[in-house]
């Protein structure tokens, strides 16, 4: 009786037992790199035997400590995404015989070609743009086929958890020689205390965070989960708040006004509540950092009186950000080929590694012309999405949040060496 019993309850909690199985490999990961290979290589197991909806949960879960121990943590996590798309269309294709829309492929197929065309300045970067960009397509085309083993509303829960449990984590870098030595430090630039939890920068914990609250808004306002998701909205507003992001700022700002917006509309009581929190969680930071509201503005606005000119102001209140766009934007216009055909997938960019704005990289890279067949391939899937699945109008939200980061960061087109 016993042992059906501890079947049961397997049967019933396997998930959250591998789950913690990984959070526990991923605390001792927090103090011995060599725990590395161990905890995602029993993720990839996971991924390789487990079904494909749990699979994904244990990916989402694994998302926040993808970076601890770069580049093999990063390398191991997108091996096993791989070995989970693999597995989704062997399993689609063999097993339920089911058929794959064939202009999405040819669009898609399209885009590569041109990729690999010798008309740039290619280099290792373009395999690495290469894999982020079978992943978006993969993932898009999963999504066209099955958007249900997705279980959003379940995953950005798990993903929330994560998040939290790896800001927690993120706290042994104080104690622990190994956090210590890699990218991941608690304090980042010129002294300012900036928080990326386990994440190698803080702007990228940020970009984490700043999806994360979209999606639980989106959530939230289709009616579909219960109050504990807005709890849940607050505390990932307030481990975010720790990066000192502009952007982060901002966006939540915009996603904030939108929720609140609607709850008043629709359920006061929630939208009171959402207040309270955020407010509860205002003053704990007050006491906590003194010194937090001061040193947010000095991020923002910096030291006016040091602007000679307008050059020195949009780089005050763009971190130095508008330098790069203005040198891109002088470059493209003195290079019609470049501007029109782009220097190659994941080409170096100009001055840095970074030009902070995925609209002017992907020009820059791609050309007008590579950007079109990437826009008309990735908006075909995207539209094909939606007619297999109804979403409401809330969707814009998460949208516009993923525009505006493209406006400051450069995400996929990234270089990186």
């Amino acid at each position: 009786m016993n042992k059906i019993n501890i079947k049961n309850f397997y049967l019933k909690n396997r998930l959250w037992i591998f789950i913690s199985l990984l959070a526990s490999m991923f605390l001792l990961n927090c103090f011995f790199k060599e725990v590395t290979y161990i905890a995602f290589s029993i993720l990839i197991l996971l991924v390789v035997f487990d079904n494909t909806e749990k699979s994904i949960s244990y990916l989402i879960f694994s998302l926040p400590f993808s970076f601890i121990y770069q580049f093999t943590s990063i390398v191991m996590f997108i091996t096993s995404v791989f070995i989970e798309f693999i597995k989704f269309f062997i399993i689609y294709i063999f097993k339920d015989k089911g058929k794959i829309n064939l202009l999405s492929i040819i669009l898609c197929l399209i885009f590569f070609i041109y990729c690999i065309l010798p008309i740039g300045k290619y280099n290792y970067n373009l395999l690495l743009k290469f894999a982020f960009f079978v992943f978006i397509f993969a993932f898009l085309i999963c999504c066209t086929i099955k958007p249900e083993i997705f279980k959003v509303g379940f995953n950005i829960k798990i993903l929330v958890y994560s998040i939290l449990l790896s800001c927690v984590f993120g706290l042994f870098n104080l104690v622990s020689p190994f956090l210590q030595s890699i990218d991941g430090k608690l304090i980042f630039g010129n002294g300012l205390i900036r928080y990326g939890a386990l994440m190698h920068h803080p702007n990228v914990f940020a970009m984490l965070c700043e999806i994360t609250l979209s999606i639980l808004a989106y959530e939230i306002i289709t009616g579909q989960h219960k109050w504990h998701y807005l709890f849940l909205f607050c505390l990932t507003c307030f481990v975010g708040i720790f990066t000192f992001s502009k952007t982060y700022l901002i966006i939540v700002f915009v996603v904030l006004l939108s929720l609140l917006i609607w709850l008043f509309i629709k359920n006061w009581k929630k939208a009171l509540l959402v207040l309270f929190l955020l407010t509860f969680l205002g003053v704990i930071v007050y006491f906590a950092v003194p010194n937090f509201i001061s040193t947010y503005v000095s991020r923002f606005v910096g030291s006016i009186s040091n602007c000679n000119s307008f050059a020195d102001f949009m780089n005050m209140i763009t971190t130095g950000r508008y330098d790069l766009w203005f040198k891109t934007c002088v470059y493209l216009g003195q290079n019609l080929l470049c501007l029109f055909f782009g220097n190659g997938l994941g080409a170096n960019a100009i001055a840095s590694y970074s030009t902070h704005n995925a609209y002017l990289s992907m020009i820059y890279q791609l050309g007008i012309v590579g950007s079109i067949l990437l826009i008309l391939a990735i908006g075909y899937l995207i539209k094909t999405l939606f007619k297999k699945v109804k979403v409401s109008k809330a969707i814009i939200i998460p949208i516009l949040v993923i525009l505006l980061l493209f406006l400051v960061e450069d995400t996929i087109f990234y270089v990186f060496f």
